[in-house]
């Protein structure tokens, strides 16, 4: 396939130029769209406290009516905290400005386990994953991943990542305060070629993520403008395998 299945913008773009950059997403063979960003200092240092005093997590579907307010209940009142507030607010601002996303299913909360090591695409038409403290989503580009691979089912994760990952040099992840948008089976057109992704394990360090994902479950079609989804009523399409529910929640990030 082609090299546009992992396409990442070669720079970190501007908040004005993120709809240009997002085009890409709209292109045919695109999986993901890697947008790295630098959390403001004000922005870390709440999120660091948060995470130590503990995070309500949410999750559930927001809509323009007092939603954010219900993510971003469960923090604590930390310094800095409206800073944190407004980076939750202008990643959901951006995730529906590309996806027209009416009501968005919403995930915000502390991930301390190795749930979701194993490498994996999602049963969604669309989703954005940023971490905010902690390490990042791993992902692998089209040369690193063998997608037959993908469906076996082997007890041993290990194993199956082995057998997943090409290269392991080719694995990469994403820093906090980065953004990554990934088209999963269900997005129009894209069966068999979701973004391969997975958590990155953490729980033998004992580390601890704050974790934002931003989620289309369905899509009726695709265009080359920003503006791409709606989450009416369609089904989704072209799906390559039976869903597994462990691949469509929030904590496989």
């Amino acid at each position: 396939m082609s090299d546009l299945l992992s396409w990442s913008p070669p720079a970190t773009p501007a908040e004005d130029e993120l709809p240009g950059a997002l085009r890409a997403l709209a292109m045919p063979g695109v999986a993901w769209v890697h947008v790295p960003r630098t959390l403001r200092p004000e922005v870390a240092l709440a999120a660091t406290a948060a995470v130590a005093q503990g995070v309500r997590p949410y999750e559930g579907v927001i809509d323009d009516v007092g939603g954010l307010e219900l993510v971003a209940s469960g923090i604590p009142e930390v310094e800095h905290r409206a800073a944190l507030v407004s980076e939750l607010a202008r990643a959901v601002a951006t995730f529906r400005r590309f996806s027209r996303a009416r009501r968005p299913a919403v995930t915000f909360g502390i991930v301390a386990t190795d749930q979701c090591r194993k490498f994996h695409v999602d049963y969604v038409a669309l989703r954005l994953v940023t971490t905010l403290h902690g390490p990042g989503t791993e992902w692998l580009p089209e040369a690193g991943a063998e997608r037959a691979a993908l469906n076996r089912l082997d007890e041993d994760v290990e194993r199956a990542n082995r057998e997943i990952v090409k290269d392991p040099s080719l694995v990469r992840r994403c820093a906090s305060g980065d953004w990554l948008f990934m088209k999963g089976e269900g997005w129009p057109g894209q069966a068999g070629a979701g973004a391969v992704h997975r958590s990155p394990p953490i729980e033998r360090t004992g580390e601890r993520r704050l974790v934002l994902t931003l989620t289309l479950p369905r899509s009726r079609r695709a265009t080359g403008r920003p503006g791409i989804g709606s989450d009416g009523g369609s089904r989704a399409m072209g799906a390559a395998a039976p869903r597994d529910p462990s691949h469509s929640g929030w904590r496989n990030a």
